[in-house]
């Protein structure tokens, strides 16, 4: 059977390396605004989006805590990031 259309794996690995790297630069640039965006005390806290934005029947990890720390855990700034980056920085070995 003939192949029509083929993906080098070794250019597949390069993307996945270039996205990790877009991903985790993105994510320092982030960071400093953690607490102005994803927290309690910056532009829109959780009793706001309960009271004013939430659909019944809806779930969101976000809604659980407007601490900062537990936003860097839970949106991936933090320790979180590093399964979601790492594998795709380790998608050199594919085969």
């Amino acid at each position: 059977m003939k192949r029509i259309f083929e993906i080098d794996l070794r250019s597949l690995a390069l993307f996945r390396m270039l996205l990790s790297l877009f991903m985790l630069g993105d994510l320092i640039v982030r960071v400093p605004e953690i607490v102005a965006l994803h927290s309690d005390y910056g532009a829109v806290p959780r009793i706001s989006v309960i009271e004013n934005w939430w659909l019944p029947g809806t779930f969101s990890f976000h809604i659980l805590s407007g601490d900062p720390a537990y936003m860097l855990g839970s949106r991936g700034e933090g320790c979180s990031v590093s399964p979601h980056s790492s594998a795709f920085t380790s998608a050199f070995a594919n085969r």
